[in-house]
């Protein structure tokens, strides 16, 4: 390859934020509220799995449950505060 690993001159950069102040752009989407939801639901789930509480499917059935919930709240409040 010959390359150093100083030279980055070839390595091109992008922003997501698109020159936007990354302060203000800490809005979250439904799905990303879901997935946070699911993933604390799996985490509590399997606790109560590994100390035989509960079992595997009944911990993805809640999972999927909050998830789906979390979105749907998620989505009439940032409409709501969109709207104002």
């Amino acid at each position: 390859m010959g390359g150093s690993m100083d030279d980055l001159s070839g390595v091109s950069t992008f922003s997501t934020s698109a020159g936007k102040d990354p302060a203000k752009e800490q809005d979250m989407s439904g799905e990303q509220i879901a997935g946070i939801v699911r993933a604390v639901v799996a985490a509590l789930g399997g606790y109560l799995v590994g100390k035989g509480l509960t079992d595997a499917e009944t911990v993805a059935a809640v999972a999927g449950a909050a998830a789906t919930l979390a979105a749907a709240v998620w989505s009439v409040l940032s409409k709501r505060n969109e709207a104002k």
